[in-house]
């Protein structure tokens, strides 16, 4: 799976017990002389061919569960990546804003503030 480089060594053992399984399970099917072989020894070959395909589901299930589990790290490292994103963007956000209110507003309570002491300390010493 190309979207997720670590899939391939995670299942490269999996993949190749599956193909021995399935190659197993075809030698047991085509077995040559099926139909001479007793009534009880035919059933033992299709046992052991049931044996292998149930063998089969388990390991093709650990192959889905390692995809599952990769996809959800996928997904976490997204949402945390989007999280983090995000945050920055806020703290951008205020920080240009606090900038821009200090500039503007800052500037102009600076300005009515020396004007009001300015005209207090007129009037108690005027």
């Amino acid at each position: 799976n190309a979207a997720y480089p670590s899939f391939r060594g995670r299942t490269l053992r999996y993949v190749q017990h599956c193909a021995e399984i399935i190659e197993a399970i075809r030698m047991k099917r085509e077995f040559p002389g099926m139909s001479s072989l007793s009534l009880s020894k035919q059933q033992e070959l299709f046992e052991r061919v049931k044996d292998h395909f149930d063998e089969l589901k388990e390991y093709l299930k650990k192959i889905e569960y390692i995809d599952r589990e990769l996809r959800l790290d996928d997904m976490k490292s997204t949402v945390w990546t989007m999280r983090a994103l995000a945050l920055v963007v806020t703290l951008i956000f205020f920080v240009a804003l606090s900038f821009e209110l200090y500039a503007g507003v800052g500037h102009s309570i600076s300005v009515v503030y020396d004007d009001m002491a300015s005209k207090i300390l007129d009037f108690i010493f005027g």
